[in-house]
Parts: structure tokens; sequence; C-alpha cells
């Protein structure tokens, strides 16, 4: 599995920065999560509810859980694009990081 974090025009990634300032249990889950998604599959990982696909549309955005951290991403020839991340507080993805990831998928592919 090829991962990649979705960047600006300039070069920076929120997703990027959002992820460094975890600590380090928590980029561990994380480092946990993308493992097994690497060995068994997105159909195991959906399986087993460590991801959820939360956007059915094309393009397709799922969500790696670990605790109440998210990690949307999306699937492009191959490349597991990162796309935001943050702390879920709430049951449902917000809406607006939604958008947002799918308005960054859309401008990958």
């Amino acid at each position: 599995m090829h991962l990649e974090f979705w960047r600006a025009r300039g070069g920076s990634s929120d997703i990027e920065e959002f992820m460094v300032g975890l600590d380090d249990a928590q980029k561990d889950k994380l480092g946990l999560g993308f493992a097994v998604l690497d060995k068994h599959g997105l159909h195991l990982a959906l399986i087993s509810q460590l991801v959820k696909l939360v956007h059915k549309d094309r393009p397709k955005v799922y969500e790696l859980r670990s605790g109440n951290i998210r990690v949307l991403f999306g699937i492009h020839n191959g490349v597991y694009w990162l796309l935001d991340g943050f702390r879920k507080k709430s049951r449902q993805t917000p809406p607006n990081r939604l958008k947002k990831a799918v308005g960054r998928i859309q401008s990958i592919i």
C-alpha cells in the first residue's frame, strides 16, 4: 500500500501536520490501523469496522478509526490519499470535513 498526504498547491498539508501533532500512542494506533489495512485489504477493514465508507458516491471517501482519531482517505490508482484528520466529537462525520475530503480527492482524480 502506498500512502500520500494531500497537499495544497504551495506544498503544505494540514493532514500531515495533524498527524505529526498526535502523541506517540495515537500515532502507533493509527500506524497499526494502516498496517491492518495494508495486510488484509479494504474489504476486511470495512467488515471489521476499522474503516467506514463515509461517502458512497464517486469519489468514495473512507474513514479510518482509531479511538477518537479519524483520518479520511480516498484511493486513486492504487494510492491511498490521506485527505483530512480530526478528533471525533460526535457520532457522525462532520459534514464540513466530509465536503473538504471529497473536494480534495476530486482535485487528485
